[in-house]
C-alpha cells in the first residue's frame, strides 16, 4: 500500500477519475451475491513512451456495504472517435479483501490477488471533462478455484491536468 501512495505522490498525473459502480451485477443487473456500490477512484499516469502508447493507472475501488473491495494498477488504452466520444479499455491486477473459500456475506473468489480488465465508452466535452460508462471485471482466469470473477458496471468522471 505505501508503494501505492509513493507511485501517486510522485508521478505526473494525467487525469484522475472518480465513479459509482454496481456491485456483482447480473445480466438483469440486479445483485448476484454481494450488494451494494463501489466507489471507484483511478489516477492516470503519462502516456508511456513505448510501442504500446498506454497510460499506467492506479486505482481503488471500495464497497460501500463492506463486501469486496480493491486495489488495482494495470494500462489502460484511450481511442479517441473524433472530438468528443471515446473508447478505453484496460488490462492489469487487482488486490482485494475477498474471501477465498465462500462465507455468509463475501463471494470467494479463490485468490486475492486477480487478473483486472475494463472497458468504457463515453464523452469528453471541453477537452478536459470525460463522462463514461464502464464495465469492470476480476477473476483467476481459472488460476485458481473456485472463479466466478467479480463484475460491476456503473458511470465515472474524468478530469485530464
Amino acid at each position: 500500500m505505501l508503494f501505492l501512495i509513493f507511485l501517486v505522490a510522485n508521478a505526473n498525473a494525467q487525469e484522475i477519475k472518480i465513479g459509482i459502480m454496481q456491485h456483482d451485477f447480473d445480466t438483469k443487473f440486479k445483485h448476484r451475491h454481494e450488494k451494494g456500490q463501489n466507489i471507484i477512484v483511478e489516477y492516470m499516469l503519462d502516456k508511456t513512451q513505448n510501442f504500446l502508447r498506454a497510460f499506467p493507472h492506479i486505482g481503488a475501488s471500495i464497497n460501500n456495504k463492506g463486501y469486496t473491495s480493491n486495489i488495482y494498477t494495470g494500462l489502460t488504452w484511450q481511442f479517441d472517435l473524433g472530438e468528443n466520444f471515446l473508447i478505453e479499455a484496460s488490462l492489469g491486477a487487482s488486490i482485494n479483501n475477498a474471501e477465498r473459500k465462500k462465507t455468509a456475506k463475501k463471494r470467494a473468489l479463490g485468490s486475492n490477488i486477480l487478473f483486472r480488465e475494463s472497458l468504457s465508452a463515453g464523452f469528453r466535452f471541453a477537452k478536459i471533462h470525460s463522462l463514461t460508462i464502464m464495465i469492470d471485471h476480476m477473476s483467476s482466469a481459472d488460476i485458481s478455484k473456485p472463479n466466478p470473477g467479480l463484475t460491476d458496471i456503473g458511470l465515472r468522471y474524468g478530469y485530464r491536468f
